[in-house]
């Protein structure tokens, strides 16, 4: 077989995956070269953010997040097998809900004391 990272000769594996490099300096070089594709066009977490995002707008004020989450979003469909990047990509969807959540609620308490402050009607 030939090394994708050198293009020197190795045995191929008598059992296991196929390999694509001949050691791990090479796969180690390839990894740090960015060896990875980026997507070219939109994965299934960043489609599936996107029409949460369409159908739910969050408020402004979570701007930074979101972009977070979109960032994340194209991590982890670049690289489903990484288990930390689910994790923060996961953590960032809670918090973003959470903002959205307490921004709402917000909104609510001051439209209630805007009515609390009408006084009663009778």
């Amino acid at each position: 077989m030939i090394c994708e990272e050198c293009g020197g000769q190795f045995e191929k594996p008598k059992k296991g995956p196929r390999k694509r490099f001949c050691s791990s300096g090479c796969r180690s070089r390839a990894w740090r070269r960015g060896d990875r594709a980026a997507p070219t066009e939109p994965g299934r977490n960043r489609l599936a953010l996107e029409e949460t995002l369409r159908v739910q707008p969050p408020p402004a004020s979570t701007a930074a997040h979101i972009e977070a989450a979109r960032s994340l979003a194209d991590a982890v469909d670049g690289d489903p097998k990484n288990s930390p990047l689910w994790g923060r990509y996961l953590d960032a969807l809670e918090r973003l809900a959470d903002l959205t959540v307490a921004e709402e609620e917000a909104e609510i308490d001051a439209e209630l004391d805007k009515l609390r402050a009408l006084g009663p009607r009778m």
